[in-house]
Parts: C-alpha cells; sequence; structure tokens
C-alpha cells in the first residue's frame, strides 16, 4: 500500500477529498428537482451568459498562448526533439535554460551546422519524485581520455547521466578521478532486470534499432557501454566494467523540478541522437543534479498530419452526429443543431482549461475529444429523449414548459452517471500513473464540462430554437395577412373608386337629359 499511495502529494489528496465532497453535494441536491422542479429554461440567459464568458477567457487564452509559443502542444504536432528534464536544484528558471541552449546553439553554428530556433521551454509547477527501487545493481567503470589528460569530476557526473539517458533510474555512488596516470572511476547504481540493462530510451539504439521500444543489453557488453560513453564523451574510453552485488540504494527517493523543453534547427530538421546526448550533457554540466524524465523526436511533416487528421476526426464526427440525431427526430434539425452547438462549447473549454494550467496537448488528447463528444452528445439524446415523450403527454403545455419539466426529470439521472464517471476517472488520474494521467484528466474536464452543457446549454438552446421558428412562422404568417388586407383595401378602394365613378357619371348623365329637356321646352 505504502508504493499504490507515495508517489500522491498532500495537495492531490485534499483535491481528491474535495472532489468527492463537492460531487456528493451536487448529488444530494439535484436529488430534489425531479419532485420540485425549477425554472431553468426561465433562467437560460443567466446560463448563457456563464458560458459566455468561460469561452471568451478561453479563446483569449489559447489565442495568447499560441500566438506567444506557450501552446503546450506535444511533439506529436509540432514536431522537433522535445526533452523533460529534472532538476535537483528548484531555483533553475526558464532562462537559465535557454541561455545554455543558446550557447550549444552557437557551438553547433561554429562546427558549421544550422543552430537551433529560439527553444520553448515550459517549466512545470510541482516537483516529480523519482523512486528508486529498493534493490539495484552495483555497476563500476573504468575510463580513461585517449588523449592522456585527467578526467575530471564533472566528466564523471555528466557520463551517469548518459547513462541515465539510457536506462531510466541511475544514482551515483562513487566518483574517483585521482587514480594513478589518467584512468579514472565512477560507480553508480542502476536497476538490475536479471543481470541485464534495459534500455528504455531509444536514443542512444543504432539506426536500424530505432524501430524498437525497448532493448535488453548485459552488463559486460563492453561495446554497448562504449558506445554510451563514445557518445558522451568521443575522447574517454572504456577501460573496465565490473558488476557488483544487489545494493540497497541510499536515497529512496528524489524531488526534481521538471521542465520540458522543446528545440528544433533552423530549417525544421531535429537533433541527430549524438546532438541530442550532446544537448542534455551540456545542460547536465551546467546544473549538475538533473534527470532525464523522457527524449524524442518527430519529424515536422509527420506532425502537421497527425494535427490535420485530428481536426477532420473532430469535424467528420460533428457533422455525423448532426445528421443522425436530426433523423432519430424525425428530421428535427434543431435537436442535431443544439447538441453541435454545446459540443463546441465542451471542445472549446477542453483546449483553454488546457491552455490556461499549461497541459500537454497529445494524441491521448485527442482521443479524449473524440470520447468527451460521444458521452456528451449521449447525455442531450437522454434529455431530448425525454422532451419527445413529454410532448406525447402535454400537448396542451407549450414547448418550454415541457422541455423544462424534462430537464428536471432527468437531471439526477444525468448527475448521477457523471459522478460515477467522475470517481473512475480520479482513481485513474491519482492511481493510474504519468502516463494516463494527462489522459484522466482531459476526460474529467470535458466530462463535467459534457454534462453542463447537455443540461444548461442544449436543451435552452432547443427551446430558443423552436420560439425563433415560431416567431419567423408568426412573422410570416403577419406578413402574409397584411398583405392579403393590403390587397383587400386596394380592391375595396378600387370597387369604391368605381362605384363613384358610375355615380358621377348618372349624375352627369342626368345634368346632361335635364339641361336636353329644358332646351326643348324652350
Amino acid at each position: 500500500m505504502e508504493n499504490i499511495f507515495s508517489h500522491i502529494t498532500t495537495v492531490d489528496f485534499v483535491g481528491l477529498v474535495i472532489a468527492m465532497l463537492l460531487m456528493l453535494g451536487v448529488s444530494t441536491y439535484v436529488s430534489r428537482f425531479r419532485k420540485n422542479p425549477i425554472d431553468l429554461i426561465g433562467k437560460r440567459n443567466i446560463f448563457f451568459t456563464f458560458s459566455g464568458i468561460a469561452l471568451l477567457v478561453c479563446l483569449l487564452a489559447v489565442g495568447v498562448k499560441l500566438g506567444s509559443g506557450g501552446m503546450n502542444l506535444s511533439l506529436e504536432f509540432t514536431g522537433g526533439t522535445m526533452m523533460e528534464v529534472g532538476f535537483a536544484d528548484k531555483s533553475v528558471t526558464s532562462e537559465q535554460i535557454s541561455e545554455e541552449i543558446r550557447k550549444f546553439s552557437d557551438k553547433l553554428s561554429a562546427s558549421g551546422k544550422p543552430g537551433l530556433k529560439d527553444p520553448v521551454i515550459q517549466m512545470i509547477t510541482n516537483t516529480k519524485q523519482v523512486t528508486y527501487p529498493e534493490q539495484m545493481r552495483k555497476v563500476s567503470i573504468t575510463v580513461s581520455r585517449k588523449d592522456a589528460t585527467a578526467v575530471d569530476t564533472a566528466s564523471l557526473n555528466g557520463l551517469t547521466l548518459a547513462f541515465e539517458v539510457a536506462f531510466g533510474k541511475v544514482l551515483l555512488e562513487k566518483t574517483d578521478s585521482e587514480q594513478q596516470g589518467a584512468e579514472a572511476l565512477v560507480e553508480f547504481l542502476v536497476e538490475d532486470k536479471e543481470g541485464m540493462f534495459v534500455v528504455s530510451s531509444p536514443i542512444y539504439n543504432s539506426d536500424e534499432e530505432k524501430g524498437d521500444a525497448q532493448k535488453t543489453y548485459t552488463f559486460a557488453d563492453d561495446s554497448f557501454v562504449s558506445k554510451i560513453v563514445e557518445d558522451y564523451d568521443p575522447n574517454l574510453n572504456v577501460v573496465s566494467v565490473a558488476v557488483g552485488d544487489l545494493t540497497a540504494p541510499s536515497t529512496k527517493s528524489q524531488e526534481f523540478k521538471s521542465a520540458i523543453i522543446r528545440v528544433t534547427k533552423d530549417g525544421g530538421n531535429n537533433l541527430s541522437t549524438a546532438e541530442s546526448s550532446e544537448l542534455v550533457t551540456d545542460i547536465s554540466n551546467r546544473f549538475q543534479n538533473i534527470y532525464l524524465f523522457k527524449s524524442e523526436s518527430i519529424g515536422p511533416s509527420v506532425g502537421e498530419e497527425l494535427a490535420r487528421k485530428a481536426f477532420w476526426a473532430i469535424i467528420v464526427s460533428l457533422i455525423l452526429q448532426f445528421g443522425y440525431i436530426a433523423v432519430r427526430f424525425n428530421g428535427q434539425a434543431r435537436y442535431g443543431l443544439a447538441a453541435d452547438i454545446s459540443l463546441l462549447h465542451d471542445l472549446i473549454i477542453m483546449f483553454g482549461v488546457y491552455a490556461i494550467v499549461g497541459r500537454e496537448i497529445d494524441s491521448p488528447f485527442v482521443a479524449a475529444i473524440l470520447t468527451v463528444i460521444g458521452y456528451s452528445v449521449m447525455d442531450s439524446i437522454i434529455i431530448f429523449d425525454r422532451i419527445r415523450e413529454n410532448l406525447q403527454l402535454f400537448r396542451k403545455e407549450s414547448y418550454s414548459h415541457v422541455v423544462n419539466l424534462s430537464i428536471n426529470q432527468t437531471m439526477t439521472r444525468s448527475i448521477n452517471t457523471l459522478i460515477t464517471v467522475l470517481i473512475t476517472l480520479f482513481a485513474l488520474y491519482f492511481f493510474g500513473g504519468e502516463t494516463l494521467k494527462n489522459f484522466a484528466f482531459a476526460l474529467i474536464v470535458g466530462c463535467s464540462v459534457g454534462a453542463y452543457s447537455s443540461i444548461f446549454l442544449a436543451a435552452p438552446i432547443v427551446v430558443m430554437i423552436d420560439e425563433r421558428v415560431k416567431k419567423e412562422k408568426q412573422e410570416l404568417l403577419d406578413k402574409r395577412r397584411d398583405e392579403m388586407e393590403s390587397v383587400a383595401k386596394e380592391k375595396a378602394a378600387a370597387k369604391e373608386s368605381k362605384e363613384k365613378k358610375k355615380v358621377t357619371s348618372l349624375r352627369t348623365a342626368k345634368r346632361k337629359a335635364a339641361k336636353k329637356q329644358s332646351s326643348d321646352e324652350e
């Protein structure tokens, strides 16, 4: 049990307790809506205003982050080389890291290679804890310089990092650079897998091995050890490798301040394996005790293709859902339109929250978006179905009254379903490890916002569309009635004018007849 809860911080625990209490309170509060409905439709302008403000804040956050290059897009979408580096020194700043990367860029330029674009560095607020195994294998390596000069202690510290890049968890035990001659000794502890080196990062793999996520090497494989050492410093030579017994590390865990570093060469090319290793080594020499959490590279064309496919996956899903909902509800497109509007609201909020908190937008985030689209529209359809049923039962009631009644009847079910889902997602977030944490966070945000939009936005939007349609129909009827009245008035006026002309002509005829008679009598 200690290992399960060891990575949970006090802040995480307090947050979990608060979340559970809030969910319990919300569930208890909404349970009364079925028997004592409230006028949610009448208060829809409050929800529209709240959502409008939230959307504005999120759009501004996304716009500012994209404009400044601070949007935490994963390497899958941007291309380039990404490293997550932990620093034992908690006072390290992004400016200090940028300065070291600029020095490395100048070194590349001086050697005739393309330099680096301005790096994107994101400092992670919470520290990351590295927990070491209870038993680790002791390994001693004797190295020397090919130019017969002495090996300094800083080089030995950096050498430990080179092995850390390949094997993940390595603890430096001892360095001795004062041996006779040009030889030096470095002793470190590495996680033992039945006497094998387990390579968790392909950064040191050869070109033909780059597709392998993990490889194993024996501790006695001097060629592989020599490759790591030479990639770190071509002037170093491996004299001997000695493997000791399993031993308990002096440090069971260590806290690191994490920074995500993204770099790309001028021209859009990625750093080579050797250049990545060299950059990490330079950072290690500058800040000493660091930990490389991960390092990966991807081409810019691949990133653009993934971003394009993710965009079209979202668009196609929205279009297909609109068509399906419209057909299911007897061709009434208002339901599909309301569902898609609320879904767009959810997606913008999700992107905005990620921009504000600085979380990484990666392919699992896209998977979470598509999951939320399915979850949110399911909740909306439940409410729409109840509206359709109630319209048959309450034929004499107004449409807005039926919709309001339907929301109150289904709210308890919707909220309890959400809470059940959130309990699972919080468990995944706190106990699923770093790999699933970002995915779980996206689902927590998306499902919560999706439940809100289904209840407080989708159904009121349907009412708003209904009122708009009825208003347009009434305006059309009024227009037609006015036109008919106008035509009737014109006809009446024409008839009246005709009658007047007829009377006038009769009077004229009578006057002429009377005048003629008078003339004849004379």
